[in-house]
């Protein structure tokens, strides 16, 4: 039975060769096989491995499929592998470069093989590189642009030139065109070596002998236009500078405050440069310029300057001392002094972590400005200081102390509220509100020995020395601070006490019986308003005129009731009663009655 024949594009081939294979395998039941295409190679893969690849038309019953290789294209076939059923695809990794290989595989299972597919040979390939050479430039001195032209023969045709400088690609290019435009300025000056490489078809490659060429290009004046960034913190990590302008060379280099620093060109336009830790030790001002070499060792041309900022980093605050370090509740806005270290002209005091008012003084010391709303409450607040960024941050923390303030005192009561003058010593028991365990009783402004019986109570031990003088005492509760202070007064009342009485004379001193009434005036010491005179015991109507005088209303009556008998004389006992306190009967005189 015919099998079909290597592969070709003829689509009437393969559709006799498909039907060549389909009654073939009717017959002996095995699958048949038809190479569609072994060894495709690329133009520039010569090389081993080499990969078959052909189609199954029919694969029912097939458990296998052989793969069988002949070398030098006259050699017998020798089995080099198998495969399963379904795959169409083998890569031949034994083979060897140069050497020509022909395929051929076929279908089996356990009744036998199907016919061999057709045979696929393999060509060892091209394998000679092209022949290249620098027709120009071929030595000596160069500027500016420079033509570099190549020339480039194969035995098979050339598809590709590359252009180096010092081993770095510059240009790619495809015959016809043989030549580069070399714009020397993007190298520094001095002696440069220039290659060409060739590459045919096949992917072989030949490099041309190495030209060395002197570049001397004039040197540009740099001019600088822009940094970024244009400042960094003291203190900062290593950095790029990244500098733009105009007239940069391959060979220009930045500089930092005159130091050159590590380079990398990028365009006639832009720069970076490698900016060490080290150059941010210390805040200021840096001056950066850029400076482009020139040939035969001159002194060179320096861009102008810009200016770049090395911002300093405010240090952490260190909080030391407050003063005052408490305040009374309620107590009136203040100014708190604190001292420490570190800090700067944008520091911060805070209360309970808010912002007040600050001034700055020094390094060491700050003043704020503590309104009255922060001292509404009693307690511990925490004062801090901050520092914004750049470094800065918020110090540890120190306590002022806003004490409860004492209320003032206030005075309802009194008991007792008055006294014998010449009274012995008694309790006094003060009631009211606002008192604290310090609050004290006053006597006259004078502190008396108090005891604490609850906010609303006092006790005080009134001495018998304060009721000596008959008047009023003005009693007050004080409190001391913080707050605190005198309550309104309450009189208390040490009462005078009467003088007993003493009768000196009375006048008239006599009268007769059945005579009218009269006017009796007493003197003697002692009397008080409430002073009465009394004939034989008895109150008479008295009018006080002082303490020495007394006038009293004697009845008719009071002379015809004397008992005894005339013609001889009668007599009454007149006396003069002061009431309580204190006071008392005087001793009598004798009024006499002489009858007609």
């Amino acid at each position: 039975m015919r099998v079909a024949h290597v592969f070709t594009h003829n689509p009437d081939w393969r559709r006799r060769a498909l039907r060549s294979l389909k009654r073939f395998s009717h017959r002996v039941g095995v699958a048949a096989l038809l190479l569609l295409a072994i060894l495709a190679w690329h133009a520039e893969a010569i090389a081993a491995p080499r990969t078959l690849t052909w189609v199954n038309p029919v694969t029912d019953n097939a458990t296998g499929v052989s793969v069988e290789r002949s070398t030098g294209g006259t050699g017998p076939f020798a089995q080099i592998a198998t495969t399963g059923p379904t795959v169409t695809t083998y890569v031949d990794s034994s083979a060897t470069d140069g050497i020509t290989y022909c395929y051929r595989v076929r279908a089996f299972n356990p009744n036998g093989y199907s016919a061999y597919s057709n045979t696929a040979c393999s060509s060892p390939g091209d394998v000679t590189p092209p022949t290249v050479s620098i027709t120009a430039p071929t030595g000596g001195t160069v500027s500016g642009n420079v033509t570099v032209r190549a020339s480039a023969t194969d035995n098979v045709g050339v598809t590709l030139i590359k252009y180096y400088v010092d081993g770095a690609l510059i240009g790619v290019f495809a015959p016809p065109v043989y030549s580069l435009v070399w714009n020397t300025a993007l190298v520094p000056n001095g002696t440069h070596t220039l290659t060409v490489k060739a590459t045919d078809a096949a992917g072989n490659t030949g490099t041309s002998a190495a030209v060395t060429v002197t570049v001397a290009n004039p040197s540009p004046v740099p001019v600088l236009s822009t940094l970024a960034p244009s400042s960094a913190l003291q203190g900062g990590p290593v950095f790029t500078l990244t500098v733009t302008g105009s007239g940069f060379v391959s060979a220009s280099t930045v500089r930092w405050n005159g130091s050159s620093r590590t380079t990398t060109f990028v365009s006639t336009t832009q720069l970076r440069a490698a900016i060490p830790a080290s150059d941010l030790v210390t805040a200021g001002t840096a001056q950066v310029t850029v400076f482009n070499p020139v040939a035969g060792g001159a002194a060179g041309n320096i861009s102008n300057a810009l200016p770049f900022a090395i911002t300093t980093v405010n240090p952490v605050p260190v909080l030391s001392t407050l003063t005052p370090t408490s305040a009374l509740q309620g107590g009136p806005a203040f100014t708190l002094t604190v001292t420490g270290s570190g800090f700067v002209s944008s520091s911060t005091v805070r209360w309970n972590g808010v912002n007040r008012t600050t001034t700055v003084v020094s390094a060491t010391q700050l003043t704020a400005s503590i309104p009255a709303s922060d001292l509404v409450t009693a307690g511990t607040a925490q004062v801090t200081v901050f520092s914004p960024a750049p470094g800065g941050g918020t110090s540890s923390a120190r306590s002022f102390t806003v004490t409860a303030g004492n209320p003032l005192p206030v005075l309802s009561a009194l008991a007792p509220s008055s006294a014998l003058q010449g009274g012995p010593a008694f309790t006094l028991t003060v009631t009211g509100s606002g008192f604290v365990s310090g609050s004290t009783v006053r006597w006259n402004s004078v502190n008396r020995t108090t005891t604490f019986v609850s906010a609303t109570q006092l006790r005080a031990a009134i001495p018998a020395s304060d009721l000596v003088t008959a008047g009023t005492a003005q009693v007050t509760v004080f409190t001391p601070t913080p707050g605190g202070g005198t309550s309104s007064a309450l009189a208390f009342t040490v009462t005078a006490i009467n003088p007993v009485p003493t009768l000196s004379t009375l006048a008239p001193s006599s009268a007769l019986q059945d005579g009218p009434a009269f006017t009796l005036t007493v003197t003697g010491s002692g009397f008080v308003p409430t002073s009465l005179v009394q004939w034989n015991g008895s109150n008479r109507t008295t009018t006080f005129v002082s303490a020495t005088q007394l006038r009293a209303t004697i009845l008719a009556a009071d002379l015809a009731s004397i008992p005894g008998a005339f013609p001889g004389p009668r007599t009454a006992n007149v006396t003069v009663f002061t009431p309580t306190p204190g006071g008392g009967t005087s001793s009598a005189l004798s009024f006499t009655i002489t009858g007609m």
